[in-house]
């Protein structure tokens, strides 16, 4: 939810062409963002067994570098070749509270009764395998 807040009040800024507005409606999306990719480790790292955690962590990286640079070059596009740069703004921010907004709700609605348990280490056997 402060991901959403935080884009729109950005947006709104970017509209009205106040500094002050854009500058805090940045810090409260980068809260928002951060506290967001903070729970995506927190909810997937613990499932993976310890000798996997290192590639699941490096992948998480890479995919979220990929979905932040990818959009990026696109808004670059869009800024040069569409309608600018305020018209750009506008439509990325309406697409990060859309895909923020059906994240909270795939989250919301997906809610676990309970922890989901830690994966368990291969056995010994396997391990010499490798």
């Amino acid at each position: 939810m402060t991901l959403v807040t935080g884009v729109a009040v950005t947006v709104m800024a970017v509209s009205l062409g106040s500094a002050a507005v854009f500058f805090a409606g940045s810090v409260i999306a980068g809260a928002g963002f951060g506290s967001g990719f903070q729970g995506s480790i927190r909810t997937v790292v613990p499932l993976a067994a310890a000798h996997e955690r290192a590639g699941l962590v490096s992948l998480l990286y890479v995919v979220s570098y990929l979905g932040l640079g990818v959009p990026a070059v696109l808004a670059g596009f869009g800024v040069v070749h569409g309608g600018g740069l305020i018209s750009t703004a506008r439509y990325y921010g309406v697409a990060v509270i859309a895909l923020a907004a059906l994240a909270l709700f795939g989250l919301l609605k997906n809610r676990p009764g309970r922890a989901a348990e830690p994966a368990a280490a291969p056995p010994p056997s396997a391990q010499r395998l490798r």
